[in-house]
């Protein structure tokens, strides 16, 4: 799908959180931040980024898939061939960088497996994780989570028109999965069963675009709701659970990512009414003109800075010359990746037709 004059502000925003965790990263890293000032504390929502990342991305599948007759099969190898390619280009970076600065053990072959079929997590987020992202490249372990979101909305959206379902059964079913994985997890904590819960916030992004689409907003009010039952669920079952209440991360980044999606969606009920005079806001425009430049890169962006990182984070030069570097090097890769890597495997790999498709 190419990007129409509507997505541009999507887009935009999408290489706007893709910067930000940039920055969130090498700022802290590099140590170029003043403890406690006002950009310390600007510049430590990193995971809510992410979780921007997933609604964007559940907004704009679901409108493709409603733009497209996709089968299985050409969804199936526009979703591989995005994300793997990409992801290739990771593990390549990942591992030179890798040998730099880190004094492990090099990952196995389980360790290569679980990541090729996209398992890994954050081992630090929460118990039943599988495996680490490969070659500590952190920020991979989001990606796991996207693919597999695709594979369930597919599978629910060819329900949804099976069934002639309506939307707001669509979304009790949305709610009813991670509802499941939610229990399922606290009784044996498991990673299929962290990628059901966190469905819900990757599903939102399709019950935006539906209520864009049809100019109202009823579904998002419903979803609000259900959200805040869902939300409140999980803090009375894990948050007051003794066995839990020592641990430093788990489960309040979860609660954490679940309070983000609730106050982004509450933020964009507030604003959806003056949206249209907001955008045309002069500086606002600045800024989309701005950010829309690096919307192509953003994915690579977001998948190859956390290496070169820590590799750059080696030298002994000062900590304005390693953001600078960082930036250098990653933007450069990811422009390599975008621009010419990926549309080389998309024509070895898409037909003329399923290209034509191609998001």
């Amino acid at each position: 799908m190419k990007t129409t004059k509507k997505l541009l502000p999507l887009e935009a925003l999408r290489a706007l959180a893709s910067i930000y965790v940039f920055l969130h990263h090498t700022l802290y890293t590099f140590d170029l931040l003043e403890k406690k000032s006002f950009f310390w504390y600007f510049f430590n929502f990193g995971q809510e980024a992410v979780i921007v990342f997933f609604i964007l991305s559940g907004f704009v599948i679901s409108k493709s898939l409603e733009k497209n007759n996709y089968s299985f099969k050409i969804y199936f190898l526009h979703r591989f061939t995005r994300i793997y390619s990409v992801v290739f280009i990771s593990y390549l970076v990942s591992y030179i960088c890798w040998t730099i600065f880190s004094n492990t053990n090099f990952p196995t072959y389980t360790d290569f497996i679980y990541n090729v079929l996209m398992l890994q997590d954050n081992v630090m987020f929460r118990p039943g994780t599988i495996v680490s992202p490969l070659f500590a490249n952190n920020p991979l372990w989001s990606l796991s989570y996207e693919w597999w979101f695709y594979m369930l909305f597919f599978a629910q959206y060819a329900f949804q028109k099976q069934m002639n379902i309506s939307p707001m059964k669509n979304i009790h079913i949305a709610f009813s999965l991670s509802f499941a994985g939610m229990v399922t997890f606290y009784f044996f904590p498991n990673q299929m069963s962290t990628f059901l819960m966190y469905y819900i916030i990757w599903f939102s992004g399709s019950v935006l675009n539906y209520d864009m689409q049809y100019n109202t907003s009823i579904h998002l009010k419903a979803y609000l709701v259900i959200l805040l039952l869902f939300i409140t669920s999980y803090i009375l079952i894990f948050t007051l659970d003794q066995k839990y209440t020592t641990s430093i991360v788990h489960p309040f980044i979860t609660l954490r990512h679940f309070l983000a999606l609730f106050i982004f969606l509450i933020f964009f009920l507030i604003i959806k009414k003056y949206l249209n005079k907001i955008l045309n806001i002069s500086f606002i425009q600045i800024g989309i003109n701005f950010f829309s430049l690096f919307a192509s890169i953003s994915f690579a962006i977001y998948l190859l800075h956390y290496p070169i990182m820590n590799a750059i984070n080696t030298l002994d030069i000062t900590s304005s010359s390693k953001i600078f570097s960082t930036a250098v090097l990653t933007f450069f890769i990811a422009y390599l990746t975008e621009k010419v890597f990926y549309p080389f495997v998309k024509r070895q790999w898409l037909t003329s037709e399923t290209m034509d498709r191609q998001r």
